[in-house]
């Protein structure tokens, strides 16, 4: 199994397995047996790489959504200084009717 991409743990832990089944279906299972465990262990590869991928398009949305969320923070600022200067423009005393405003 080990020269066929399985690593040494892997095949250390499913080699018990794999014994008690061949004795269990006969001599000329062991071969189909193997070839069997290392699909197996192939596709599992295949599904830890989806996993993995799909773990860093996660992160890389929480960074995205963290960076837009500061700039809302920036935003939502910026909004309530404007509200505090209208609310201030609103309530200023009135001008003489004679100055002209620009």
């Amino acid at each position: 199994m080990i020269e066929r991409g399985v690593s040494s743990d892997s095949a250390a832990r499913v080699s018990e397995r794999l014994l008690a089944a061949s004795r269990e279906l006969g001599r000329g299972s062991a071969a189909s047996l193997m070839r069997g465990a290392v699909l197996a262990f192939e596709a599992q590869a295949d599904l830890q790489e989806d996993v993995e991928r799909n773990l860093r398009d996660v992160r890389e949305v929480e960074r995205l959504l963290g960076a837009f969320t500061g700039e809302l923070e920036k935003l939502d600022e910026v909004l309530e200084v404007l509200a505090a200067y209208a609310q201030r423009m609103r309530t200023r005393p009135a001008r003489s009717p004679r100055r002209v405003l620009h």
